[in-house]
């Protein structure tokens, strides 16, 4: 009788809900997501995603469409078509957004051979085309003494809030460009309700603070920063981790690897490049900000329906050796509760497969937007 016992109790007590509570509710919330242009890798990144209180973004091509054009243009040299084509054959050799641009309105005729291209994370690309070191980047890939004109010239791109792109050869200042982009549609709205929910949102920007500043002005941001290269941006992430903070880093370029990375949580947008893909926790993959709301909110009901499954698993364990010491429950009929309480578990994580209300507005309006995208392509 005793050994009956025994057997019965430790049957009754391994609970086959509490195994499974877990795992099901994260595998029903990936699938979710992935429905959704959300591909998050583990269930452990979602329980991370509830405990965020930080958002810091990358500006280009993530709060921005990445849509860059040229908007001025001058030079310093004898032949302006020449530093054009020589602009242009080093940044067809890169995959930058902003090189890209620039090869978009230069639109070169001719292609010299480029050589010995060297990338500088933060600053530029320098490279060697016919006969002549040509460096493209930022104020900081300057090397020689500006005269005023040129100065003048610098200023005014920056002040205009487009972003500054310097072109030398041989040392020289040859040519400024002032490139801009457009804000991402849905990025004021994500914004503002990131900071309704209680979460600080931080820009940190490669660009110059007077172009950041000047695009994101009328945004609700808890601050800005920009002039950062990326291991300035990876330090901003420990500064707020060491005050305790949860970060989740949203970026989408080749320098933000190192962020993604150093981030409690690295959020990639699928048009970006593929270290930054590789690197990130999370992929929008339909690089959509509104996205992002999409995710806290699985996060939250997968961390949710986790516990609520552990309370069903635990419930039904203390429910069943607490009938078996009374004499209410026997082994067949504890197995039979055993196998309903797995089924309960099953089907409470399912939940998690249909959209709460509250975001069906949201997945509509997305679904239609690539609806028509679709429609266009065809």
């Amino acid at each position: 009788q005793n050994v009956r016992l025994a057997i019965t109790i430790l049957v009754l007590g391994c609970p086959g809900a509490l195994v499974i509570g877990a795992p099901v509710s994260n595998v029903v919330g990936l699938g979710f997501g992935a429905k959704h242009g959300i591909l998050i890798k583990g269930g452990d990144v979602a329980t991370k995603l509830d405990q965020i209180d930080t958002v810091m973004f990358d500006k280009t091509g993530t709060l921005t469409q990445g849509k860059i054009s040229v908007a001025t243009a001058q030079y310093w040299a004898n032949d302006d078509a020449k530093v054009a084509e020589l602009v242009a054959a080093v940044e067809q050799a890169t995959a930058h957004p902003l090189g890209q641009a620039l090869v978009a309105y230069l639109k070169p005729q001719t292609t010299p051979a480029v050589t010995d291209v060297k990338v500088t994370r933060g600053i530029g690309v320098q490279a060697q085309v016919a006969d002549h070191t040509v460096s493209i980047g930022n104020q900081k890939s300057l090397t020689q003494p500006l005269t005023t004109a040129q100065q003048v010239a610098i200023q005014n791109v920056i002040k205009s809030g487009a972003s500054l792109v310097v072109a030398t050869i041989d040392g020289k200042l040859a040519a400024v460009y002032g490139l801009r982009d457009q804000l991402r549609t849905d990025t004021p709205g994500m914004l503002a309700t990131l900071q309704a929910n209680g979460k600080k949102t931080v820009v940190l920007s490669g660009d110059s603070q007077a172009v950041v500043e000047h695009m994101m002005a009328d945004l609700p941001l808890s601050q800005t920063h920009g002039g950062l290269l990326p291991v300035d941006k990876v330090t901003a992430i420990k500064a707020a981790q060491a005050h305790g903070e949860k970060v989740m880093f949203v970026g989408d370029g080749i320098n933000d690897g190192p962020a993604l990375a150093q981030a409690d949580v690295g959020v990639a947008m699928g048009s970006g490049m593929d270290v930054a893909i590789d690197t990130a926790d999370v992929i929008l993959t339909s690089s959509r900000l509104t996205n992002l709301g999409v995710l806290f909110d699985l996060a939250k009901r997968m961390d949710n329906n986790i516990k609520q499954n552990l309370v069903i698993a635990i419930g039904t364990v203390a429910l069943l050796l607490s009938g078996l010491l009374i004499g209410l429950v026997d082994m067949a009929s504890g197995m039979l509760f055993h196998e309903i309480s797995i089924l309960l578990v099953i089907a409470n994580a399912l939940r998690l497969r249909h959209t709460p209300r509250k975001l069906q507005n949201l997945t509509t309006i997305k679904d239609a937007a690539a609806q028509t995208v679709n429609n266009e392509g065809k």
